[in-house]
Order: structure tokens, then C-alpha cells, then sequence
């Protein structure tokens, strides 16, 4: 099974979403990393369901532990500097994950 198909099954139909046009490598494969349109609306469900540990709608979509894993900042100081200059002046501890960036700025953590 394809990636776009697995989504549409597994994630876009259970969130209702309808995805726009979605970037393919010189293989014919969707990009796992972006380039996928969403309406706005649609984003925000995707958002929602990661607010709620994986849930939509009473229903669990992704798994919380999927959840958690894939919040966790696995690099730390990604990126501080890019041809010697530091990457935004009040980020800090700059991290990745599993496709989602974090950072320190000021007191607070943001992912």
C-alpha cells in the first residue's frame, strides 16, 4: 500500500479530511516529510488529535505512545548555527523529533 493510500484510510478518512495536492519524489512516491495541502480547517483536526494524545472524536486514531514518541526532541542544538550565524536570536536548545522541531525561548519549551 502506498503512503497516500495509507493516509486516506487510516488518517485523513477518520479525521475527515480531504487532502489537496500532495508532492511526490522522482520515484512517484508522496513525500513522508510535507509538501501536502491542507485546508486550514484540516490542519487544525491534525492538531487537535495530537492536543488530545491521538484521539478524535472519542476515537483513538494514533496511538498515544505513537503521540509522545514523536513529540520527543531526539537532537538537541539542531541547527543552532547555519554558515556561522545563529538560528533566531531567542531560540534555544533548538531539537527534532520525529518531523516536529522544538525549542527553548525564554521560559518556555515550544514544539
Amino acid at each position: 500500500m502506498n503512503l497516500k493510500a495509507y493516509a486516506e484510510e487510516n488518517l485523513f478518512t477518520p479525521l475527515g479530511i480531504t487532502p489537496g495536492e500532495w508532492g511526490m519524489d522522482a520515484e512517484g512516491h508522496n513525500n513522508g516529510c510535507g509538501d501536502l495541502h491542507l485546508r486550514i480547517r484540516d490542519a487544525a483536526k491534525f492538531g487537535l488529535l495530537y492536543l488530545d494524545d491521538g484521539m478524535y472524536l472519542d476515537r483513538q486514531i494514533v496511538p498515544a505512545a505513537w503521540v509522545e514518541a514523536s513529540l520527543a526532541s531526539y537532537t538537541r542544538n539542531a541547527f543552532a548555527e547555519i554558515d556561522g550565524k545563529k538560528v533566531g536570536r531567542h531560540f534555544h536548545d533548538i531539537g527534532y523529533g520525529y518531523q516536529w522541531w522544538s525549542a527553548t525561548v525564554g521560559d518556555y519549551d515550544v514544539d
